[in-house]
């Protein structure tokens, strides 16, 4: 009897090729309609990426202030939220040249990245690889990783890099120390986490805390443990160390607005619910498997140390999303909490992929697995529930997209009569549903922006006297803000009463002409480091008057005028830069020679 000359794929294109599978069906509603999903938060990043876009495009780089997102308003965004993630996504969309393929394309990224960073995750703590397959190709599914593509929330980017970090202290706890693989894998993963969404960012390093912890306890050598846990710190903070020395310079010398607050904490909270699984909703099997595997971390005398940790580190994660927790008692003490957390159910994030984790190795270790396992596979009827499983969890988001989709095509998906505004646009100018999707599909970039804007002032400068905190969604310093920004920034800016160009030195040019000498409001913000000049001479404060939304009144004379706007960064900042990207360059290169050596090692053992 001859022998099959067949062989078996190799395992990475097995797995490889199962996560692409999952994000083309994910994005494959939007696909086959070729539509867009546009929701609250489109505008401000749309607004972002564009910008990083223009700069890669023109050459003409301004780190911090924007000179064509945000109605080129000067506002300062883009160096104090994901800014290296910014840069890249404007890279994507330079490369896909309409906001259609960019959504697509950023989309199917984003569902690649959550897939493998969960594999990583679910492999790193011992899980088998079939197990590990279903974990990356049911995360896709959950929570907020759809968001992106359906509301254009960034907590679902976040979340699809948070499992990248977790594997790290999972490999920590597993080895009982650090060595200088796990010491740069911490950082690394941290850092991105930093560089593309600093909430997510941060939930992620409480969540390596328990992790920490329990190392330490266990380790045999607790001092090697704490010098590579603080190399490890250090690498984190040089690259990221463009972006705390511009948060402390934007938000230690200016009133700014931070992200608008929610009026209810616990109205945006998790709920154990035995019906559909999508965003806050666990779902039947989450609820039911994650309650098991917390009950079983307490009460099981003999436990892995990475299930029980996992376990009860996301059970601590899922209590704090719920409505159990008293978000709205503690808001009372902490108002910053609205604004900065707004949805408890973002802590689902670090939740879902240990208690999944947690799930797993628990069923890998039954009695029924281990006896109905024939060579390291598990049996056709386990594999078959797999997959109904993850039938079940795409449904709700695919539906939605789908839904989406239709109305973005008989034009219920943009209007300037929207009841529920996660399905909606409004516009600046006269609205017609046809003009709006013609312009999201075109190769002009700037028109969806400039013409169809909502007044978001996320991070704008305000004056003094104003309280950051009252602004919160549906309140009337929000509404007077937003009107009055789209009044004196985002109007004057689209209707050509002024022109605005970028310099080579990276300012922001204003020409505008004016029919007698006196005040002129300029449609641009400015901060404390913010330097403007008119008609070739710097100004002094004293030189004019800026008002709630920090736009400067300039005296200007009778005819042509030409104002520069421009933020003049202090050394400390231009420096920081500076090391994070040669920190960045260091140690990929670093990383990169690691890897060839590993490779060559394992040729020469083969």
């Amino acid at each position: 009897m001859q022998k099959s000359k067949h062989r078996a794929l190799p395992d990475w294109v097995v797995t490889g090729g199962m996560i692409i599978l999952v994000a083309l069906i994910a994005v494959m509603p939007q696909l086959l309609s070729r539509t867009l999903s546009l929701g609250t938060d489109y505008n401000f990043h749309f607004n972002r990426i564009y910008d990083a876009a223009m700069q890669i495009r023109t050459h003409r780089f301004s780190y911090m202030q924007s000179n064509y997102g945000f109605s080129q308003s000067g506002r300062v965004i883009n160096a104090v939220y994901g800014p290296y993630c910014a840069y890249i996504l404007g890279a994507l969309l330079l490369t896909c040249k309409t906001w259609f393929r960019f959504q697509l394309a950023s989309a199917f990224l984003l569902y690649v990245i959550a897939g493998s960073g969960m594999y990583l995750l679910a492999r790193t703590a011992g899980i088998n690889r079939h197990f590990a397959r279903f974990a990356a190709a049911i995360i896709v599914f959950c929570s907020w990783i759809p968001m992106w593509a359906l509301n254009q929330s960034f907590a679902g980017v976040g979340m699809a890099f948070i499992p990248f970090a977790l594997a790290a202290g999972v490999r920590m706890l597993r080895k009982r120390g650090l060595d200088a693989k796990g010491t740069l894998w911490l950082a690394v993963a941290v850092a991105v986490l930093i560089q593309v969404h600093i909430l997510s960012a941060l939930m992620a390093v409480l969540a390596l805390v328990p992790f920490v912890v329990v190392t330490f306890m266990r380790s045999k050598h607790r001092g090697q443990f704490s010098g590579h846990m603080l190399v490890a710190i250090v690498l984190a903070v040089l690259l990221t160390a463009n972006y705390w020395a511009a948060f402390i310079n934007v938000f230690r010398d200016n009133h700014v607005l931070s992200t608008f607050g929610v009026k209810f904490l616990i109205a945006n909270t998790t709920s154990l619910s035995f019906a559909e699984s999508y965003q806050s909703l666990l779902g039947l099997v989450f609820t039911l498997g994650f309650c098991f595997v917390i009950v079983r971390a307490f009460v099981a005398k003999h436990m892995d140390s990475t299930e029980r940790t996992a376990a009860i580190t996301g059970g601590l994660f899922l209590l704090l999303s719920s409505k159990i927790f008293p978000w709205d008692v503690l808001n009372q003490y902490i108002p910053k909490l609205k604004h900065t957390l707004q949805f408890p159910d973002r802590l689902l994030a670090v939740a879902i992929p240990l208690l999944l984790v947690a799930v797993l190795m628990a069923v890998q270790q039954s009695t029924w697995v281990q006896t109905h396992t024939i060579s390291g596979q598990v049996l056709e009827m386990t594999r078959s529930f797999e997959i109904v499983l993850v039938v079940l969890f795409a449904f709700q988001p695919l539906t939605l997209m789908t839904q989406k989709g239709v109305d973005w095509l008989n034009g219920q998906g943009v209007s300037n009569n929207a009841d529920y505004a996660a399905t909606h646009i409004r516009t600046t100018t006269s609205f017609n549903a046809g003009d709006v999707r013609a312009a999201f599909g075109s190769a002009d970039l700037a028109s969806n922006l400039r013409n169809y804007y909502t007044g978001v002032i996320d991070y704008l400068p305000i004056s003094a006297a104003d309280d950051a905190n009252q602004y919160v969604s549906g309140s009337t310093v929000y509404a007077e803000l937003s009107q009055k920004y789209i009044k004196e920034v985002a109007l004057p800016s689209r209707n050509g009463q002024f022109t605005k160009t970028v310099g080579s030195n990276g300012a922001l040019n204003i020409s505008f002409k004016s029919n007698k000498s006196g005040l002129v409001r300029l449609p641009v913000v400015m901060y404390a480091n913010s330097e403007l000049t008119l008609n070739g001479n710097k100004l002094a404060g004293s030189d004019y008057n800026r008002n709630r939304i920090n736009a400067p009144s300039v005296k200007v004379h009778k005819g042509n005028n030409v104002a520069e706007l421009r933020y003049v960064s202090p050394r400390y900042l231009k420096l920081s830069i500076w090391v994070s990207l040669v920190t960045w360059l260091l140690t990929m290169l670093g990383g990169a020679y690691a890897w060839s050596r590993h490779i060559s090692r394992g040729r020469h053992t083969a």
